[in-house]
C-alpha cells in the first residue's frame, strides 16, 4: 500500500514538472494537431467526392429563394412526418401513428423512436422548429414528450395531417432518414450556386446540383458540359436536343401540376358567368394536343375525391361566340397575363378568342398580377382535396380568381370539418360540380416534364 502511494506521488510530481516545463509547447502543438486532423478530414472527404467519377451533375432552375435548399433536393436528404400514397391518402412516415381529439381541433402525433439525423444525433421532438408548423399563428405546437407532439387549432381542421408532407430539416441543412446528406455548398452573395450531396446508402452515386436562374442558363450549361442532365417543361428546349447523338430526351406527364387559366370573376366582363363559360367553349383544345393530357377539375386525378362525372367543356366556337354576342362583349379588349414558359400556347389562345369576338392583349409576368382579366399559369394544387385557400372568398392571396360564392364557401368549410373520408368525397364531388358550372378558371392540361440526359 505504501509502495502504491509512493508511485502515485512520483508520477504526479513527474508529470506536473513536465507540464510546467514544456506546457507552453505541448498545448499549442496538441491544439494544432487537432485542428489539422479536422481540416484534413474535411479536405479528404471533399477530395474523395471530387475524385469520384460516378457523380452526376444536375442542372436546376430556381427562381425563388436561393438562400434555402430547393424543394427538389429535400426528398433526397430527408423524410416528412407523413406521405401520400398512390391513391392520395395520408400514410405515416417519420410518425408511427397519430390520433385526433376535440372533433378535429387537436392532433397528437407519435414519432418513431429510432430516428437519427444525418449528423448522427438521435431525433427528439425538441429538435422540431415549431414555428414552421404554426401556419401564421393558427396552430399551437407543443411537445408532449421526446416522441410525441400536440397540434391545436382554433377551428376544426380534419385534414391537418396532409399539411405535414414537407421533409423535416434541422438547422436548414440536416435531414433525417434520407439517402443523402448535404456535403458542401457553394454560395455567392448569400445565394446558393452549387449543392453537393453525399450518399448515405451504398451503391448510390454522389450528386452535384448546379443552380441557374433561367432555362436558357441551364441550356448553355448543358451545351458546355457543365451538367449531365436537367429537367424542363419547355417543349422547344426538348426539341433542341432530340437529334443530339449523345443525348436522350424523355418525358412524363406531371399529374401534380395543372396548366390553368384563372379568370377574374370580380372584374367586368367576366363577373358574368356566361362569359366565363364562353372562354371554356372558345378554346381550340385540338391545338394543344402535344401538351395533353387534358384536365377538367381543380382536384388532382389520383385523389380519392376526384369526380369523373363533372361537366366538361369541348371546343364549341358557335356556342362561345353566341354567348359573347348576347352579353354585348363582342370586340371587348381583355388583358391576359401569362407565365413566361407558356408563351407557346398564348398565341393559340389569342387566335381562338379572336374567332369568338374577343381581343386579347397578352403580357408576360413572373408573379401573380393584381389587375387582370385572365392569368395563365402552371398551378400546383394540394394533393388533399381541401382547396379552401384557393376558392374561399375570405382568402385574399390564394384566391386568384377572386371567387365569391356562398355555396362553394360552405362546401369548403364543411370539407375541413368532416372526419369521414366517405362524406368528404361527397362534399368535394359537389364542390367540383359547382366549380365547373361557375367556371372561375379553365383547367387545361397536365404539363409534360422533359428530362435532357447525357448518355
Amino acid at each position: 500500500m505504501r509502495s502504491f502511494a509512493f508511485k502515485t506521488r512520483y508520477y504526479y510530481w513527474f508529470f506536473s514538472s513536465f507540464i510546467r516545463k514544456y506546457g507552453r509547447i505541448i498545448i499549442p502543438v496538441f491544439i494544432g494537431v487537432f485542428l489539422l486532423f479536422i481540416l484534413f478530414r474535411s479536405f479528404g472527404d471533399r477530395l474523395l467526392f471530387n475524385l469520384n467519377f460516378t457523380k452526376r451533375r444536375i442542372g436546376l432552375v430556381v427562381t425563388g429563394d436561393r438562400s434555402r435548399l430547393p424543394q427538389e433536393i429535400l426528398p433526397l436528404i430527408s423524410s416528412p412526418i407523413v406521405i401520400f400514397d398512390e391513391k392520395g391518402q395520408v400514410k405515416p412516415m417519420l410518425a408511427s401513428s397519430w390520433e385526433s381529439r376535440l372533433d378535429g381541433q387537436e392532433f397528437i402525433f407519435h414519432f418513431q423512436k429510432n430516428l437519427v439525423w444525418s449528423d448522427g444525433n438521435a431525433f427528439t421532438t425538441a429538435d422540431l422548429d415549431t414555428t414552421l408548423f404554426s401556419f401564421n399563428g393558427m396552430v399551437t405546437v407543443k411537445p408532449i414528450d421526446s416522441y410525441s407532439v400536440s397540434f391545436k387549432f382554433q377551428n376544426q381542421l380534419a385534414n391537418f395531417p396532409s399539411l405535414l408532407t414537407t421533409p423535416l430539416l434541422k438547422n436548414n441543412f440536416i435531414g433525417i432518414s434520407g439517402n443523402y446528406k448535404v456535403g458542401h455548398i457553394k454560395a455567392e452573395f448569400g445565394e446558393m450556386r452549387q449543392i453537393d450531396l453525399t450518399p448515405l446508402v451504398s451503391g448510390l452515386s454522389p450528386l452535384v446540383y448546379k443552380l441557374y436562374n433561367t432555362n436558357d442558363e441551364a441550356i448553355l450549361a448543358y451545351k458546355m458540359a457543365e451538367i449531365d442532365t436537367f429537367d424542363t417543361q419547355d417543349a422547344q428546349t426538348a426539341q433542341l436536343f432530340e437529334n443530339w447523338r449523345n443525348t436522350k430526351v424523355s418525358s412524363v406527364f406531371d399529374f401534380h401540376r395543372i396548366v390553368t387559366m384563372f379568370i377574374n370573376t370580380q372584374k367586368a366582363p367576366f363577373d358574368n358567368k356566361n362569359l366565363r363559360q364562353a372562354l371554356s367553349y372558345g378554346i381550340n383544345y385540338s391545338k394543344l394536343e402535344k401538351f395533353v393530357q387534358r384536365a377538367h377539375s381543380p382536384i388532382l386525378p389520383f385523389s380519392f375525391a376526384f369526380n369523373e362525372g363533372i361537366k366538361t367543356y369541348a371546343f364549341e366556337p358557335e356556342i362561345a361566340k353566341s354567348l359573347v354576342d348576347k352579353n354585348n362583349a363582342t370586340g371587348k379588349k381583355i388583358t391576359m397575363y401569362a407565365s413566361y414558359e407558356l408563351n407557346e400556347i398564348v398565341d393559340e389562345f389569342t387566335k381562338s378568342f379572336k374567332e369568338i369576338g374577343l381581343v386579347v392583349d397578352a403580357r408576360y409576368t413572373g408573379y401573380i398580377p393584381t389587375n387582370y382579366d385572365m392569368f395563365l399559369t402552371v398551378w400546383e394544387p394540394n394533393i388533399d382535396p381541401d382547396q379552401y385557400v384557393f376558392w374561399h372568398q375570405t382568402q385574399k392571396t390564394g384566391n386568384i380568381s377572386n371567387m365569391k360564392n356562398v355555396r362553394i364557401d360552405k362546401l369548403l368549410e364543411d370539407g375541413r370539418k368532416e372526419m369521414s373520408q366517405t362524406k368528404r368525397r361527397q362534399i368535394y364531388a359537389k364542390f367540383q360540380e359547382l366549380i365547373a358550372e361557375e367556371a372561375p378558371a379553365v383547367f387545361l392540361y397536365f404539363p409534360k416534364l422533359y428530362t435532357i440526359n447525357r448518355r
